[in-house]
């Protein structure tokens, strides 16, 4: 059995006028390039050989995001398909997880 009226109950005004709205707008790609290149700069600095792959490794990843934002759109079926930038910094935060200084690299011509 469930709550008198189902749980569907307005919420009333006298509530609600302890709550604001805040809402962003979706961060212009100049803004999370400066941002998270800054900090994939201070982590590839530690590391010889890789300090040319920072600005590769940056803009593919931007490029993957933004693709996933267009491609993998919510539906009704599939509610979990939203991303924002928090999955972002979280791509970002996995890479800085290991130890630049044990990185080889190494070239394979195909």
């Amino acid at each position: 059995m469930g709550p008198p009226g189902g749980g569907r109950n307005p919420v009333t005004a006298r509530l609600l006028r302890h709550f604001h709205y805040l809402a962003f707008l979706e961060m212009e790609d100049a803004s999370k390039t400066k941002i998270f290149g800054t900090i994939l700069k201070f982590w590839i600095s530690r590391a010889v050989g890789l300090e040319d792959y920072d600005t590769p490794i940056l803009t593919s990843t931007l490029q993957v995001y933004d693709k996933i934002l267009k491609e993998l759109l919510p539906t009704p079926a599939k509610t979990h398909y939203t991303f924002n930038l928090r999955d972002l910094s979280k791509v970002f935060q996995g890479m800085l997880m290991f130890d630049p200084t044990t990185v080889k690299v190494t070239f394979i011509f195909l």
